[in-house]
This record gives C-alpha cells, sequence and structure tokens, in this order.
C-alpha cells in the first residue's frame, strides 16, 4: 500500500492474500531499524486465477484482475467487501481480454487494464467508464505486459512484444514516443515517484534508464 503498512500477494490458486506490516515505515529507518513482519489479515478466493492488482493511492481499495473474467474486482480492506464492475463498453458478459496488469495512477482519479489484446484501457477508478483506450504496443495472449503511469499522470509507459517501450499521450490517446535499445523482451519497468526517470529491464540482462520527458536513453 502507499503508506508502508499493506502488503498483497495474488497466485494462480485464484486467491489474493493481505498481510499487515509489524513496523511502522519509522521503524524501518536509521541504525537501529526493526526487521519488518507480516501477518495475514485477509484472505480472497475468486473464481479464476489471478492475474493482476494493485492499491488504489490514498484509499484503502486494492483492484483485481483475473483470468476468465471481464470484470474489476474492488476490495475494500476496511470492511473486507468485494464489488464488480464490468470492462465491457456495451455491458455485456463476453470474455475478449484478460487484465493482465493493473496500475492505479498517484495524481488523479484513473486506472489503467494492460490486456492481452495489444490495448491499455483506462478508467475512473470503481467505474465502467473507458477514459481513453491506447493502441500501438503488440500484446498477445502469451504475453505478460506491464505499464506505468508518469507522475503527472500525463504518460502512459508499456511493455510490447517487440522488445520495445510506447509511450502514449493521456489527452490524445496517440502513441508520443517508442523507446528501443532492449534486445529482448521488457520484463518490467518503473517510474520514480517525483524525478523524470524511468527504469527498465529485459531478459537481454540490462537494466536501461530513460528521461522521461525527452524520451532519450540515460545509461544502462
Amino acid at each position: 500500500s502507499s503508506d508502508g503498512v499493506l502488503l498483497a500477494s495474488a497466485s494462480y490458486d485464484s486467491t489474493v492474500i493481505v498481510y499487515r506490516g509489524s513496523v511502522s515505515e519509522a521503524e524501518l529507518e536509521g541504525e537501529n531499524a526493526a526487521a519488518p513482519y507480516y501477518t495475514a489479515v485477509h484472505n480472497f478466493t475468486f473464481n479464476a486465477a489471478v492475474e493482476s492488482l494493485d492499491f488504489i493511492p490514498e484509499t484503502s481499495m486494492l483492484v483485481v484482475g483475473t483470468r476468465q473474467d471481464n470484470h474489476l474486482h474492488y476490495i475494500d480492506l476496511t470492511t473486507a467487501n468485494v464489488s464488480k464492475v464490468n470492462m465491457n463498453a456495451n455491458g455485456d458478459n463476453h470474455v475478449s481480454f484478460t487484465a493482465m496488469d493493473i496500475a492505479a495512477a498517484a495524481s488523479s482519479n484513473l486506472v489503467l487494464v494492460n490486456t492481452d489484446k495489444s490495448r491499455i484501457i483506462v478508467f475512473h477508478i470503481a467505474t465502467a467508464v473507458q477514459v481513453r483506450n491506447l493502441y500501438g504496443a503488440t500484446n498477445d495472449a502469451y504475453s505478460h505486459p506491464r505499464a506505468v503511469w508518469s507522475p503527472s499522470s500525463k504518460y502512459v509507459f508499456g511493455t510490447s512484444q517487440d522488445n520495445a517501450v510506447y509511450v502514449w499521450d493521456l489527452a490524445t490517446q496517440r502513441v508520443a514516443a517508442t523507446l528501443t535499445g532492449h534486445t529482448a523482451l521488457v520484463k518490467e519497468l518503473h517510474h520514480h515517484s517525483s524525478r523524470d526517470l524511468l527504469a527498465t529491464c529485459s531478459y537481454d540482462k540490462t537494466v536501461r534508464l530513460w528521461s522521461s520527458s525527452s524520451f532519450n536513453p540515460m545509461s544502462s
């Protein structure tokens, strides 16, 4: 969670387990830092393998995506209540994609869903309202796509099976840049919480740093 108190794990056994840390963030710092340990406080079971999850910043909510399901599952960790939101724009129950990755924006009321159909869908949190649909990257049923927000929520950065990282301008829904240099699939990426810095790691055994404003490589 954003306050560092909760840890959530998701599994192909169809469960999500939420743990609470026994040590505060302040106690983890300094020479006499205590070793944290975690206790399971919630256990949720879904109808299929859990593929993705993320905490919603500044709330008590966790959002979960599973296989064989056209819904996002929002968990209120205060009440343990689970609510479903249909991801299909027309409201039907056809399952045409999987929420392979979920990322909630830190500075806006938005959450992105990276799918196995070469599409990222941006929703208003806890609603079925599709704010944006982002196309350009290639991610099929055998992919494990990842995407992150810029701190301002102006840009979305996403992996692709062509080894590149695509950058979308959220306002226009268009690809603003393509970051190339990795020679194998990009496994993960992370944007610094305040600096103009994107980090990517790949199966080519490298980590690369990029300017997230000029979209130029910084080092590898």
